[in-house]
């Protein structure tokens, strides 16, 4: 069997003989589009759980049962109904029943990052709330959070809500894009009058929070290269561009414009004019 149109680097283990779940069934065919694009056409598996989405392959014969983390999967659909995570996981649990007599070939298909099929220690885990994500609020600041007295980017913070309002848990992907005005010569862009707007920088992170813990909602976006607070070429201001996978609930963007990047800082501005530094002596940095 030839299982290379996978995109992941998977190994295959093949059970003997094993018994069919008499349920398979009764589990709906779903069409699921993945974070890299893909699209896959498959049975509902009844594995499927809180951290992972099965499925099944194959025909009466053979089977191949593959699981997916929810963070890589954006979208499932029966039709054109679009089927949230909670209502899978549901609907695999009333699936699980005895297995019957009949024999069928079974084959597991798994990436590395997946968790064996043998039984593990057991992890304590703060339960996953299935609550549908509604909406998602962000905001954006600029921040330092180490000992110096420089900046050191910014802070995003997280909040999502289900369709009454109430705190729910999310989990994802979340990208963000900072945009700025940046000094150029006269010449350089044809009616820029010096000045040209570039993207600074670009992050992404894997975000995973509860509602009830006071540190969750905080991510930490550290300035790269360039670094607004020495580089004046860049303008105090910028856009930041924010979007949040949440697999299997949507796609959340927001953006935020007149973002402050370098703090307003006029005894620094004047102290690098006289000296070419921005911190005095005594400073930390």
């Amino acid at each position: 069997m030839r299982l290379c149109a996978w995109s992941c680097r998977v190994r295959i283990v093949l059970l003997a003989i094993a018994p069919a779940v008499s349920s398979a069934a009764e589990l709906p065919a779903v069409t699921v589009d993945l974070a890299t694009g893909r699209k896959l056409r498959a049975v509902l598996d009844s594995r499927t759980s809180e951290h992972q989405l099965w499925l099944r392959f194959g025909n009466t014969q053979t089977v191949v049962q593959r699981g997916f983390d929810w963070r890589s999967v954006i979208e499932v659909r029966e039709g054109t109904r679009t089927i949230e995570s909670s209502e899978l996981v549901q609907l695999a649990k009333a699936a699980r029943q005895p297995d019957d007599a009949s024999t069928q070939r079974r084959v597991v298909v798994r990436s590395s990052a997946s968790p064996s099929d043998l039984p593990q220690p057991a992890v304590l885990r703060t339960p996953v709330h299935l609550t549908r994500v509604a909406s998602v609020t962000f905001d954006a600041t600029l921040a330092n959070w180490d000992a110096d007295v420089m900046t050191d980017g910014l802070y995003i913070t997280v909040a999502a809500l289900d369709p009454q309002g109430q705190p729910v848990s999310v989990r994802g992907t979340l990208t963000a894009e900072l945009f700025s005005m940046k000094r150029v010569d006269q010449d350089e862009i044809p009616h820029g009058r010096g000045r040209d707007l570039r993207r600074m920088e670009r992050w992404s992170t894997q975000i995973d929070f509860q509602p009830d813990d006071v540190n969750s909602g905080l991510v930490r976006l550290p300035f790269q290269t360039p670094y607004p607070e020495f580089d004046i070429d860049w303008a105090p201001f910028g856009l930041v561009h924010i979007q949040l996978v949440v697999p299997g609930q949507g796609v959340f963007d927001h953006s935020i414009d007149g973002l402050r990047i370098r703090p307003w800082a006029p005894l620094r501005d004047a102290l690098e004019l006289q000296t070419g530094r921005r911190y005095f002596p005594s400073e930390n940095q």
